[in-house]
């Protein structure tokens, strides 16, 4: 089974006291939004029904032809370590 996480819904204060959306991420910057909402105690509920139909096709920009060697999402999990061990880095 795959679970994509391209959409969410929360308060608009919530995203932001946490530093908002990183645009340094070519994509992935939604999860990398909610690693850090978690940081930050906000709960997240998964539905038990489908409510998002996706296209996928090779000019989408996250097709494996079209994706890094090394996926964002890497770079957001060691800043995720990074803040846990208090190094310097992305604190929000």
């Amino acid at each position: 089974m795959t679970v994509a996480a391209p959409s969410f819904a929360t308060t608009s204060v919530r995203p932001v006291r946490v530093g908002g959306f990183d645009a340094s991420f070519r994509y992935a910057e939604d999860r990398d939004l909610m690693i850090r909402l978690r940081e930050h105690g906000v709960g997240i509920d998964v539905l038990a029904h489908i409510v998002l139909l996706r296209r996928y096709h090779g000019e989408n920009m996250t097709a494996p032809e079209n994706r890094p060697e090394v996926h964002p999402l890497t770079r957001s999990l060691k800043g995720k370590l990074d803040r846990q061990r208090g190094r310097p880095g992305r604190t929000a």
